[in-house]
C-alpha cells in the first residue's frame, strides 16, 4: 500500500514541471520579464501643402441699361459752298416800255408780257460768289394802230454771262444779286416787213434761292432787268427794257 502511494506521489511530481509552463501563473511566483515586441514606428501624417485658394474673380458689373438716345433732329441741308451748278426757270416776261418810232396811228391794242424760260449752269466759286452762263427766252411783244392802221410783232432772246453776290441767311435760305451782259438777238415784223438785230447790253437782277431737304437742289425766285434791247434803225427800230421773273429750280454737284 505504502508502495503505490509513493509510486504515485513520485509520478504526479514528474509530471507538474511539463505542465507547468503551460499553467497560468501562480501568486507569488517571479515570472520573466514580458517580452515587449517594438512595435513598428508609425510614419508621421504628411501634411498637405496649403492650397493657396484661387483668387476670386472680379466681380462683374452689368452695365446700367443705357437709356434710349432721343431722337436728334436731322441736321438742316446746306448745299456746298463750291462747285457746278445747273438749272432751268419758267415764268413770264414784260416789256417795259414798248415804241413805235414812226408808226403814225396811236397805239390801239398791245400784248407787252407773257411766257418766258432759261436755261443755265455755273460755278460757285466760294460761298458768297457764283459765276453763269444761260440762254433765255422772252415773250413776244405784239401790238396794233387804231384801226388796225399797223401791226408790228417783236421777238427778243439771248445768252447771257453773269456774276452773282450771294449772302446765306440761314443754313436753308440765301439772297443773291446778278450783274452782267445780255447778248440780245431781236427780230421785228412790221406790216410785213421783217428785220433781224442783235447787240450786247446789261443786266442786272435780285433773287433768294430756298434748299430743298436731303436732294442737294435749290429753288429760286428771281428777277432780271434787261436794258436797252433793241437798235434805232429808222424803219424797224425797238430800244425797249423788258423785266424776267422766274422761278428756277438749281442743282449744285
Amino acid at each position: 500500500m505504502m508502495k503505490k502511494l509513493l509510486l504515485t506521489l513520485s509520478l504526479s511530481l514528474s509530471v507538474v514541471p511539463v505542465y507547468a509552463d503551460e499553467l497560468g501563473p501562480t501568486e507569488g511566483a517571479d515570472l520573466p520579464p514580458a517580452r515587449i515586441t517594438p512595435s513598428k514606428p508609425v510614419a508621421a501624417p504628411v501634411e498637405a501643402p496649403p492650397v493657396e485658394a484661387a483668387p476670386a474673380a472680379p466681380a462683374v458689373t452689368a452695365p446700367a441699361p443705357r437709356a434710349m438716345p432721343v431722337a436728334e433732329a436731322a441736321p438742316a441741308v446746306r448745299a456746298s459752298d463750291t462747285g457746278w451748278f445747273a438749272g432751268a426757270g419758267i415764268g413770264y416776261s414784260e416789256n417795259r416800255d414798248y415804241e413805235c418810232t414812226g408808226c403814225g396811228a396811236a397805239i390801239g391794242s398791245l400784248d407787252d408780257s407773257g411766257f418766258a424760260y432759261k436755261l443755265f449752269g455755273g460755278y460757285r466759286l466760294h460761298r458768297n460768289f457764283a459765276l453763269s452762263a444761260g440762254y433765255m427766252d422772252l415773250a413776244d411783244t405784239r401790238a396794233a394802230g387804231v384801226g388796225a392802221a399797223w401791226n408790228d410783232r417783236l421777238k427778243a432772246d439771248g445768252f447771257y454771262a453773269a456774276a452773282h453776290g450771294i449772302l446765306p441767311v440761314t443754313d436753308k435760305i440765301d439772297v443773291f444779286a446778278t450783274a452782267g451782259f445780255l447778248r440780245w438777238d431781236q427780230k421785228v415784223t412790221f406790216n410785213g416787213t421783217s428785220g433781224s438785230f442783235d447787240g450786247t447790253d446789261l443786266m442786272y437782277g435780285l433773287g433768294a434761292g430756298y434748299a430743298l431737304n436731303r436732294t442737294g437742289a435749290k429753288l429760286q425766285l428771281e428777277w432780271n432787268r434787261l436794258t436797252d434791247v433793241g437798235t434805232n434803225d429808222p424803219a424797224l427800230g425797238h430800244i425797249d427794257d423788258y423785266d424776267l421773273f422766274t422761278v428756277n429750280l438749281v442743282y449744285q454737284f
